[in-house]
């Protein structure tokens, strides 16, 4: 089962780059079904164009803790360049430092994170 994760773009921030690269701010809530090693949490979209962030290509995401404070998320880009097609976010309990199990249901964690791409 494909989890699915929820991504909404925060009004009010401008593109400070404008042109190819822009930088956008969103609200990340975590997936309904958590799958070890990490989300992808800007799948492309499957017809070409944007992801759910707004930008064709992630160049960065910042990672951090979740709003409630339980979980803190870890950027895992992958490969080298400075584009990664698909990065993920590693999910860990803060408590334990252990990473969330398979399966777990985080769509009610939200964190506000900086994407950087174009």
């Amino acid at each position: 089962m494909a989890s699915s994760s929820k991504n909404i773009t925060v009004s009010g921030f401008p593109d400070i780059w404008g042109g190819s690269s822009r930088a956008v701010i969103v609200d990340h809530y975590g997936p309904t079904s958590y799958t070890t090693g990490g989300e992808i949490p800007f799948p492309q979209n499957s017809f070409g164009g944007p992801n759910s962030a707004g930008v064709n290509s992630v160049f960065y995401m910042a990672g951090g803790t979740t709003e409630s404070g339980t979980y803190r998320l870890v950027s895992i880009f992958g490969g080298g360049g400075a584009i990664s097609a698909q990065p993920k976010y590693q999910w860990y309990v803060i408590s334990t430092g252990a990473e969330v199990a398979a399966a777990v249901d985080l769509s009610a964690e939200k964190i506000r994170v900086l994407v950087i791409g174009g």
